[in-house]
């Protein structure tokens, strides 16, 4: 169970701290407690950042949610919230290597990005997203996916596993891995979804853009996963 923050003491400080979240969407009070839930702020769900999330897309204006978009720069990340991590999968695709500018160097020609999604989930627990068959897991040694369910390796506390966000609502068959850790694996709906009749290749026209995007059912399963986290800590903590 998550304790209940405490009420606020003053309006002045709520109205501070209110527009301390809407410019940037962090609580200056509750940085200033350290703690991870706002002293001042009845928040009803305990906190979790977002990042590498398009600016006004399916983190915004979610409760609990800080979302971190390109302006914010995710790899600055320092807590203390879980998180959501969709770090930019176009290096790491299996048509970057066909472009030698974006696969030169240690970090594949992402500018650090994967690798400091990587870091924040282990640091702060949750959920890391790519695209299957991203040729991230290969290069930072993660547990190669399973066909139906979680996998694990016995060098790494976390699991990765594959989903077709079509069991989620996306319009087309999209194959993707995920990594988890400082949670506990929840049962998801593993396995190829019935065909929709539409790829990543061959979207309707939808382009890039519908492409990309994060349903609202499968965002929820995300968030989720990251607040587990909270529990986790607390068990370890009995």
């Amino acid at each position: 169970m998550t304790p209940k923050p405490d009420q606020p003491n003053s309006t002045a400080q709520l109205c501070e701290a209110r527009v301390a979240g809407a410019q940037g969407g962090f609580c200056r009070n509750e940085a200033k407690s350290g703690s991870r839930y706002c002293d001042i702020h009845d928040y009803r769900q305990p906190f979790v950042a977002a990042l590498y999330v398009e600016t006004g897309g399916a983190y915004f204006g979610i409760e609990g949610v800080d979302p971190w978009d390109e302006k914010r720069d995710a790899r600055l990340y320092a807590g203390p919230y879980p998180v959501v991590a969709h770090p930019p999968c176009k290096a790491w695709s299996r048509m970057g290597q066909c472009r030698p500018e974006l696969v030169r160097g240690e970090d594949g020609g992402d500018a650090g990005c994967f690798e400091a999604a990587l870091i924040a989930v282990r640091e702060y627990g949750g959920v890391l997203e790519h695209p299957a068959l991203s040729r991230a897991w290969k290069h930072f040694g993660l547990p190669k996916p399973a066909a139906n369910g979680w996998a694990q390796v016995f060098n790494d506390d976390g699991y990765s596993c594959e989903i077709d966000q079509a069991w989620y609502g996306h319009p087309a068959n999209k194959r993707t891995w995920l990594y988890v850790y400082g949670i506990e694996p929840p049962a998801l709906r593993f396995g190829r979804a019935p065909f929709t009749g539409r790829t990543v290749r061959n979207d309707g026209g939808g382009g890039r853009d519908q492409r990309s995007i994060t349903p609202p059912e499968f965002r929820d399963v995300l968030i989720a996963m990251a607040r587990s986290a909270y529990d986790m800590n607390e068990e370890a903590a009995a």
